[in-house]
C-alpha cells in the first residue's frame, strides 16, 4: 500500500510537470520578441522617421534581434524597421523604458533607447543626420 501511494504521487507530480512544461512557451511569448505597447502623446523621430502621435508595438526580429520592427496597435501596420544597437543597462528595468532626445522645438523628440524588462541591455536607435548636424551646431 505504501508503495501504491508513493507511485501514485510521483505519476501525479510528473503530470503537473509536464502540464507546465507545455505551457512555458505560451507563456513567454511575448519575452521572445519583447514586445512592448507604448503610447507617444507628440510625434516622435526614430532613427529619421517621424511618427506621428499614436500607441505602437515595438518589437524585435526572431532571426535578427538587432533590428526592431515598430507596427500600429492592431499590429497590422508596419511603420518601419530600423536597426538597432545593442546597449548595456546599468539596471534591470521593472517594466519598459525608453529614452528620448530632447526637442530644439523644431522637430519632434527622438527616440534614442529601448529597455525591456528584465533585461540587462536594450537597444539603441541611431540619430539621424540632420539631428546630430542640430545637436553639433547648439553645442557650438
Amino acid at each position: 500500500m505504501f508503495n501504491r501511494i508513493r507511485v501514485s504521487t510521483l505519476a501525479a507530480t510528473l503530470g503537473v510537470a509536464l502540464l507546465a512544461a507545455a505551457a512555458v512557451p505560451q507563456l513567454s511569448a511575448g519575452e521572445f520578441d519583447n514586445k512592448t505597447i507604448v503610447s507617444f502623446g507628440s510625434a516622435v523621430e526614430i532613427s529619421g522617421q517621424v511618427l506621428p502621435a499614436a500607441t505602437y508595438v515595438f518589437r524585435t526580429l526572431s532571426d535578427n534581434r538587432d533590428l526592431v520592427q515598430v507596427v500600429n496597435l492592431e499590429e497590422n501596420h508596419v511603420y518601419g524597421m530600423f536597426s538597432a544597437i545593442p546597449i548595456e543597462n546599468s539596471t534591470l528595468p521593472g517594466k519598459a523604458r525608453f529614452e528620448l532626445f530632447e526637442s530644439n522645438g523644431s522637430t519632434p523628440e527622438a527616440v534614442h533607447a529601448w529597455f525591456y524588462p528584465g533585461l540587462n541591455y536594450g537597444w539603441e536607435f541611431p540619430a539621424s543626420k540632420t539631428r546630430n548636424q542640430a545637436q553639433t551646431e547648439r553645442a557650438d
